[in-house]
């Protein structure tokens, strides 16, 4: 299965490699590519202006039918926008929400992903959507930077 991605420090490109799979990322200079053979969709959570390539690339072509799922990378320490651009991402084109990890992720988290894809393979994974995972946050036009921002600043005051 083909690995799509976005990456904005590189950290969701470090765990794409992991995963040794056949990979491609999309940045802001290529978002309008079509992809023809099932893929998982890995996006990051950022604002707004650096995410909406993944939109971009979901809307080109038939991509989205190709789209077998997404994984969410983020930062716990964000709390409820906690992978938040992947859960939008996966409520705004009905698909299912798989799997997320932090920063690179982990021995698990690769684990996991592979397993996932193995199962989505042989057609015996079972999933959720984000709603049905409790996941009612608003598409991600809706969250504004300022909102971002302070969730942000409100969890550093909470650390110290």
């Amino acid at each position: 299965m083909k690995i799509v991605y976005i990456t904005g420090t590189g950290q969701t490109r470090k765990f794409v490699n992991k995963l040794e799979m056949d990979s491609l990322e999309v940045t802001p200079t290529n978002p309008f590519l079509s992809v023809y053979e099932p893929f998982i969709m890995v996006i990051p959570s950022y604002e707004k202006d650096i995410t909406e390539i993944a939109w971009d690339f979901m809307d080109t072509a038939n991509n989205v039918q190709y789209c077998k799922g997404v994984i969410g990378n983020g930062n716990r320490n964000f709390a409820k926008l906690f992978c938040f651009s992947a859960k939008d991402l996966a409520v705004d084109y009905n698909l299912p929400y798989l799997h997320e990890f932090e920063f690179q992720g982990s021995i698990n988290d690769v684990d996991n992903v592979n397993r996932i894809v193995r199962e989505l393979e042989e057609k015996t994974h079972q999933y959720f959507t984000p709603i049905q995972q409790g996941y009612y946050g608003e598409s991600k036009s809706d969250y504004t930077n300022e909102e971002i921002t302070v969730v942000s600043i409100e969890l550093i005051k909470e650390e110290t």
